[in-house]
């Protein structure tokens, strides 16, 4: 059908890691997309729009929204030098992604670099992406 949305795959799984779709209605009940990310026993979710910020280096680090604990994702060199964060970060390998928890306790949660590269091309093929 012309001008019907290209079709997509709601959902990304690799390994134990977990990622849907999940459009938020924001100012005026405008959707804007969004990501939920199964991390630290919770779903978190992220602007769709910082996701790829972050995916195109305009940024290091996307923060969760809502009620949920607080979850970043960024990339190994994000943290500030010295930092517990960046202490755990000694044995990720460039080109991964990492969700940290607010919780210092918390252990790092990788997506080495295969699953971090299929991590970005399930964020771009999603609708507003």
């Amino acid at each position: 059908m012309e001008g019907a949305p290209e079709p997509f795959d709601a959902t990304w799984r690799r390994g134990p890691h977990e990622a849907a779709w999940d459009p938020v209605i924001r100012r005026r009940g405008r959707q804007e997309p969004g990501v939920r990310v199964a991390a630290f026993g919770h779903d978190v979710q992220f602007w769709g729009a910082e996701l790829l910020e972050l995916l195109d280096g305009s940024i290091r680090i996307a923060e969760s929204r809502g009620d949920d604990p607080l979850v970043y994702l960024c990339t190994p060199d994000a943290p500030t030098r010295g930092s517990s964060a960046a202490a755990s970060m000694g044995t990720v390998p460039q080109g991964s992604l990492v969700l940290l928890s607010e919780s210092e306790a918390e252990e790092p949660i990788v997506l080495h670099p295969d699953e971090a590269r299929s991590f970005e091309a399930w964020v771009r093929q999603l609708p507003g992406g």
